[in-house]
């Protein structure tokens, strides 16, 4: 389930995305390993970045403009303080039929799709996700259950046919 992320190897994850839209997609994700403040690329289907956006420590505000444009896209951003995917970015990943999420920390690209290619998140997914992510959650031994790791993740993406997917990235010369 994880495997290792290179900018310089170039694996076709999905059918319409190009070697060189899928090189400029992992571009990005190794730029944003070391933001200290949320930041996001907004993809079109077929891996075009389309525009970038600067958030705070902890999440990124969209304008009215941004709202409208992230239909039908491929949203990936930055979780600064480590992490998986969160109830809010699926929330927004469905709210705006999204194609997939993703989520980018020091060490860890994770991607999340709806169950069948070129499909989006649609806000009915949204109800089935939170709650099967709220009875894996309340599953999980009591010490773990503030700090939801992306195992929950898995499981959520498996009961509800979604492809999750986590990979590390290679370490850099000289980090331990």
């Amino acid at each position: 389930m994880t495997g290792a992320v290179q900018a310089t190897v170039v694996e076709k994850s999905s059918e319409d995305l190009s070697g060189d839209a899928v090189g400029q997609m992992l571009a990005c994700a190794h730029s944003l390993r070391d933001k200290r403040i949320e930041h996001a690329y907004v993809f079109n289907e077929h891996g075009k970045m389309l525009y970038s956006l600067k958030g705070e420590r902890a999440r990124i505000r969209f304008d009215h403009r941004d709202l409208f444009r992230l239909a039908n896209t491929i949203f990936m951003h930055n979780h600064p303080a480590g992490g998986a995917f969160s109830l809010a970015d699926l929330y927004v990943a469905c709210a705006f039929e999204m194609l997939a999420m993703i989520v980018v920390t020091d060490s860890f690209l994770y991607t999340i799709k709806p169950p069948y290619a070129g499909q989006h998140f649609t806000r009915a997914h949204y109800t089935d996700i939170a709650r099967c992510f709220t009875i894996r959650s309340r599953m999980l031994p009591l010490s773990e259950q503030l700090t939801v790791g992306d195992r929950v993740w898995f499981q959520v993406a498996r009961d509800l046919d979604m492809e999750f997917r986590k990979y590390s990235f290679v370490k850099r010369p000289g980090s331990t």
